[in-house]
């Protein structure tokens, strides 16, 4: 396994403390002129009673801005609100984000970017594929990664707990770094099933370590879940290793593989949609699972629809239709006595004879891609309707009746997820183990597995070789 040495103390001293940076404001025309602020990661700040004497409006601060001075440089609070005027002459709010340049880095150029996110402690969970050697112990870990030609490290601490996401690629700007920071952290929420939306914060450093300037965020700090599409944890591995008769090899995270897939993933930003899907139908209620899952579907296929990946098929070409339509336009329009809104009505319906039916459309890109469907999966593919339209699939009295009735809802739901899983991780170019949950019991605590591609070739680079 890959081991660096790494200081991790001064990778921690990059961030400042800011709930001990203390900043007064000193703007002339300002609200609170003369005001001490406190500040946290979340955006929540204080302020001390002002010189100005009068009460401020609860809501939005005119200026939009809030500038403080303080011993470390400049501290800004961006769009603040006044949420609650004290008894004592203080003032609380919240910010959509801080952000705090260093004195005498005016003319500084950053170098290197960095971003803390706070987060659960995945050192226990997740297989690594490398880990960081310091002074003190060898328990922090890293997966290594090349997007687009650029070096990106993802670093995991058990101090914080932090994730560390840091690139020093020339050229990058703020802006170029904030979407690769955001865009690969929502792919590993989703291939880890570590929710990786915590408080934030970005770093700018300068080519010898220096920090320039330093931005706080709140984030959605969401709850974790067990979904996940890949065996992630070692634990899981093995047990996948065995079940399918595999060597262990290097475990599930290959960084080169995860380089191509979230390569791929950040270079269409469409599919931020389907995998947004795929990140929230966890904390759905159950019997809205299956239309989040079956709207990602939905929006997993235009987005291959729209790359070309596949073309839905239609039943005359589309010379021919056009043909037809005209003759059939020419024909309508001579029943004079019918309103032209009904004409153009029985028009629209004729043309949609000729698109695909949505049970088509959503079974589509599978054959597109080579991906085989079980009987049981197109039959809960086939609920889209049912789910989209109706919000369930049992209805209240079947649920009241039968106490186990729950359990077809929970089959079909995690039928359609794997699938989409299927769908997108080939898309991506994932080649390895997966976590079957249509075929894991609800009552079980192990895992069903099964590969991609299902019926690997010799010559395919996959994760896990046969025994």
């Amino acid at each position: 396994m890959d081991t660096i040495d790494i200081d991790i103390s001064k990778i921690l001293a990059a961030i400042p403390q800011l709930e001990s940076l203390s900043g007064v404001c000193q703007e002339k025309e300002g609200w609170f002129l003369g005001s001490t602020f406190r500040v946290s990661w979340d955006g929540k700040w204080t302020a001390s009673p002002r010189e100005i004497s009068g009460a401020s409006t609860l809501g939005a601060i005119p200026s939009g801005c809030i500038v403080l001075q303080t011993s470390q440089g400049e501290l800004k609070l961006r769009k603040p609100l006044v949420t609650r005027n004290m008894p004592d002459g203080s003032t609380e709010g919240v910010a959509a984000s801080s952000s705090l340049r260093r004195n005498g880095t005016e003319q500084a150029t950053p170098t290197i970017f960095r971003t803390y996110v706070k987060t659960t402690n995945a050192l226990d969970k997740v297989s690594f594929p490398a880990l960081i050697r310091d002074k003190k112990m060898c328990a922090r870990a890293r997966i290594p990664l090349q997007i687009d030609g650029r070096s990106v490290e993802l670093i995991w601490l058990n101090e914080g707990p932090f994730l560390i996401l840091e690139s020093a690629a020339p050229g990058m700007d703020e802006q170029e770094f904030s979407r690769l920071s955001i865009g690969l952290r929502q792919f590993f929420s989703y291939l880890l099933g570590e929710r990786l939306d915590g408080d934030r914060c970005d770093v700018q450093l300068d080519a010898s370590g220096a920090v320039i300037q330093v931005d706080w965020y709140e984030g959605k700090n969401s709850k974790r879940n067990i979904y996940h599409p890949i065996p992630v944890s070692w634990s899981e591995w093995g047990a996948a290793t065995a079940a399918l008769n595999l060597s262990i090899a290097d475990g599930p995270l290959l960084p080169d593989m995860l380089s191509r897939m979230a390569s791929a993933f950040l270079r269409n930003a469409d599919l931020v949609t389907p995998v947004e899907y795929l990140l929230q139908f966890p904390d759905a209620p159950l019997e809205m699972r299956g239309a989040l899952l079956s709207v990602a579907l939905e929006s997993l296929t235009a987005v291959l629809v729209e790359q070309n990946v596949l073309m839905h098929s239609k039943l005359p070409p589309d010379k021919e239709w056009d043909t037809f339509l005209g003759a059939l336009t020419a024909l309508v329009n001579q029943y004079t006595t019918w309103t032209q809104q009904r004409r153009a009505a029985i028009l629209d319906r004729v043309r949609k004879s000729n698109l695909p039916s949505n049970n088509e459309k959503l079974t589509a890109p599978f054959k597109a891609l080579g991906i085989k469907l079980t009987k049981e999966d197109r039959k809960a593919i086939y609920r889209r309707n049912q789910l989209l339209h109706e919000g369930r699939i049992l209805t209240s009295d079947e649920v009241r009746n039968d106490p186990e009735a729950w359990r077809e809802a929970y089959e079909v739901e995690m039928r359609i997820y794997t699938a989409v899983n299927r769908l997108l991780l080939t898309y991506l170019g994932y080649k390895g183990v997966i976590v079957d949950w249509g075929r894991t019991s609800a009552d079980s605590v192990s895992l069903v597995y099964g590969s991609l591609p299902a019926e690997p070739s010799d010559d395919d680079q996959q994760i896990g070789t046969a025994r």
